[in-house]
């Protein structure tokens, strides 16, 4: 894998699409991209969304992960998914030299982060390209309860920036001192509002008219490293030993 230039330990990750199964053993025929999954374990595990793998019909496709780094397409042997967390290990048939240095506690808000995916990519009569994307901005808020039905109450990151389609299961890194290490994984993103003008008028005949204006936006949501390492116990696998 290769690092971002400048960077120590920031590292691209894998593009999680399906192939046509009659392709496998030659050219692969890439069918549709589904995401991101970024090294775990030196033993050839891969974190992702389970929303991002739950759809995989085994009959018809084939799961992959492409480095960008590489020409090559690499096998998905197995599949655990972790629903209730919106989590699943990965398992190819390699090994990794070097994994992201994860962070394990929760960041305090305003921290600078950065989100690694691949949000631009196209399917070439059958050839799968990737162009690797960096969307940045700072933690907002550190909540327990998501809006959508993640049954879960563990903390996750809301970040300043939005989880963009493709994007699910990226890494997201924070600084920390002078460099930036993995923070957590983006899964989602929550539609919050502000208040810009708020008017209550009562009219002669006593009626009540109110005037509210509002702006909507939507906030990327990541889990916490201690949330994957959390979730990847569930499933029996130890991530980042210490």
């Amino acid at each position: 894998m290769q690092s971002l230039p400048g960077e120590t330990g920031i590292f691209a990750p894998f593009a999680l699409y399906t192939i046509d199964p009659k392709s496998w053993g030659g050219k692969a025929y890439a069918l549709r991209h589904l995401g991101c999954g970024f090294p775990v374990h030196p033993g050839g595990l891969l974190a992702t969304c389970a929303h991002v793998v739950a759809d995989v019909n085994s009959d018809k496709e084939m799961l992959v992960a492409q480095h960008p780094t590489e020409g090559v397409c690499h096998l998905i042997k197995k599949v655990t998914s972790h629903a209730r967390g919106d989590f699943a290990v990965l398992e190819l048939d390699c090994r990794f030299n070097v994994v992201p240095t994860a962070i394990l506690g929760t960041l305090p808000l305003g921290v600078q982060s950065f989100s690694y995916g691949y949000y631009d990519y196209f399917i070439d009569n059958g050839e799968f390209n990737i162009i690797p994307q960096v969307y940045t901005g700072t933690i907002t808020a550190t909540p327990t309860r998501f809006k959508l039905p993640l049954q879960t109450k563990l903390p996750f990151y809301q970040l300043s920036f939005p989880c963009l389609p493709g994007f699910s299961g990226s890494p997201l890194y924070s600084q920390i001192n002078d460099g930036h290490a993995l923070s957590g994984m983006m899964f989602g993103n929550e539609s919050s509002q502000i208040t810009e003008r708020y008017v209550s008028e009562t009219d002669i005949d006593g009626s009540r008219v109110i005037e509210k204006s509002v702006r909507i936006f939507e906030s990327g949501a990541a889990h916490t490293c201690d949330a994957l390492k959390h979730y990847a116990k569930d499933l029996g696998f130890d991530l980042w030993p210490q």
